[in-house]
């Protein structure tokens, strides 16, 4: 699958999302607690062995596989933000001493940015930036004439 088309052109890979149980809490007294995740695994075109692999709990919910890669595959988007929320919001720049105090600046500071992400997204021609297909819904039973 093309995951990406960008400057760099088209970035084809193979992707794989087993499910897994990976034990967590492994001690000498006790044994691990089992939990089902989904493992993504990138294998890109041209390397000899798969290069990246995330690791989720997704519980019941479904998730298919492009959607799973486009999160994964997200991460420029979070750097993004964090520039931005420093940058033009200063998310660094509390100067208090007290938890309350920076808790508070941090709040604050993440709902403007909410605020103005949301309304960037609302001006845009295309609203919803990763849109699924409406299940259709069932036809209903006409009556006889």
């Amino acid at each position: 699958m093309t995951w990406l088309q960008g400057h760099r052109g088209a970035q084809p890979s193979r992707f794989a999302m087993p499910q897994v149980w990976a034990a967590h809490g492994w001690s000498e007294h006790t044994h691990p607690r089992r939990v089902r995740e989904s493992l993504l695994v990138e294998w890109p075109e041209g390397e000899k062995r798969p290069t990246k692999c995330w690791l989720a709990q997704l519980g019941s919910q479904p998730l298919g596989l492009w959607r799973f890669v486009r999160i994964a595959k997200a991460r420029w988007r979070i750097e993004q933000d964090y520039r931005e929320l420093k940058g033009e919001l200063e998310m660094g720049h509390y100067e208090g001493r007290q938890w309350l105090g920076w808790h508070h600046h941090l709040c604050l500071v993440t709902m403007a940015y909410a605020f103005l992400r949301f309304e960037q997204a609302r001006l845009k021609r295309n609203f919803w930036c990763d849109p699924e297909p409406a299940p259709s819904p069932p036809a209903a039973p006409r009556a006889a004439d």
